[in-house]
């Protein structure tokens, strides 16, 4: 038993090690989606408006000389007004920037016209953020936040899994998998608002410095490309579930090889009011009921859940309800405050939400403060005929303890 155990440690440390190489590798990447342009469409659009267009960088890279609507009259000795001069730049982005991909040479050559695209955009940035789409803005934030979310859960976990193996701290461990879990769905979630982004007809935006000034024609000849990351996420997501039930499973042995080595030791169970070793010791009580008393006895005890679990279920909820609610508010309210007045989010939560979301909280509060004390019923069944000695219990689990008093 202590070979398999030993395997199954190593094997999960080294599944979650690796959705967290993917996770965190994927994340921080700036490899998502590649941005170039379709030199036919921009030709065609160029002849079209009568802009001067010149390829750059191997036709990678355009530079146009857009004309004004009404140029200045033609002064002697004065070179003709040029317009506005707009670049066509290729650039590869991730979910916290966007990277011009331009050689340095260009970068100085562009910078004489005031483009100044030295490092890479990021989208947290004020100065170098132009927001013309509310969609992709918006999908844009809620990316970033549950990579962000993501990340976080991952860099708690791995050492609380490794805490938990050392000190074989059962609880510590469940909640290693959990959080996992956890980790997992931000992820997805962060798949999906990185997919919604480009979806929306008008998804050519970037809402950064390298849409000022470009007309909307040119911008409809963008080409996305998704790179690797999106695949390497997904293969870290997958090994990330199936790590965290490792995790699980994990506890489950470590309770059962506890319960061998001392039956009698009174363990703390995760999200249950029952014992936590289900296989072999939870007729024991650990008090002085349990003194002289044969443990064929003890075995025909039957542990009844009441009804304080449910209601500790539902303030929870409510209380989650309420949480939902009022980050709504306070979301919107921050997003409102940062978008342009013609791009107001349309669904923000009304003020009715926040005071909604206030008062499920409090509700769910008091709700999981009358329920402290947790009511268990306990029951015996009849061995050989004779019940008369045995003293029908009932316990009320407070936290931290155990009182138990008889029942009729």
């Amino acid at each position: 038993m202590v070979i398999f155990t030993c395997i199954f440690v190593l094997l999960t440390v080294a599944i979650t090690g690796t959705s967290t190489f993917f996770l965190t590798y994927s994340l921080l990447s700036n490899e998502w989606e590649f941005i170039s342009y379709k030199t036919s469409g921009v030709e065609e659009v160029a002849r079209t408006h009568n802009h001067s267009l010149r390829w750059m960088e191997d036709g990678q890279l355009g530079r146009l000389e857009i004309p004004d609507d009404n140029p200045p009259p033609p002064v002697k000795d004065r070179y003709p007004p040029k317009g506005t001069v707009v670049y066509l730049v290729p650039a590869y982005g991730g979910v916290n920037s966007l990277c011009p991909n331009i050689s340095d040479r260009t970068r100085a050559k562009i910078k004489e016209d005031g483009y100044n695209l030295e490092t890479c955009i990021s989208y947290l940035s004020n100065e170098k953020i132009i927001s013309r789409d509310a969609w992709l803005d918006r999908m844009r934030n809620l990316a970033m936040s549950c990579a962000m979310v993501c990340l976080i859960l991952i860099g708690f976990s791995a050492p609380l899994g490794i805490l938990g193996l050392l000190k074989q701290q059962i609880s510590t461990i469940m909640v290693t998998g959990v959080m996992y879990i956890l980790a997992g769905v931000f992820g997805v979630f962060n798949l999906a608002f990185m997919h919604f982004k480009r979806v929306k007809p008008d998804g050519f935006y970037t809402s950064t410095i390298l849409d000022k000034n470009l007309p909307e024609d040119y911008m409809k000849q963008r080409i996305f490309t998704v790179g690797w990351p999106p695949a390497a996420e997904w293969a870290g997501l997958i090994l990330c579930l199936i790590g965290s039930l490792f995790w699980l499973l994990l506890a489950k042995i470590y309770s059962k090889e506890l319960s061998r080595s001392s039956r009698k030791s009174t363990m703390e169970s995760f999200m249950a009011p029952a014992r936590q070793d289900i296989q072999g010791s939870r007729f024991y009580t650990s008090t002085i009921l349990d003194k002289n008393l044969p443990e064929d006895y003890m075995k025909q005890r039957i542990f009844t859940v009441g009804w304080p679990p449910v209601a500790e279920c539902s303030a929870l909820i409510l209380r989650l309800i309420g949480s939902l609610f009022w980050l709504a508010k306070i979301y919107s309210t921050i997003l409102d405050k940062n978008l342009p007045e013609d791009y107001m989010v349309p669904w923000a939560a009304p003020p009715a939400a926040a005071w909604a979301g206030l008062i499920l909280c409090l509700i769910g509060s008091l709700l999981w403060l009358l329920l402290s004390k947790r009511y268990t019923a306990k029951k015996f069944r009849e061995v050989d005929g004779t019940q008369s000695w045995l003293l029908p219990p009932q316990m009320y689990k407070v936290p931290g303890s155990y009182s138990y008093c008889s029942g009729n």
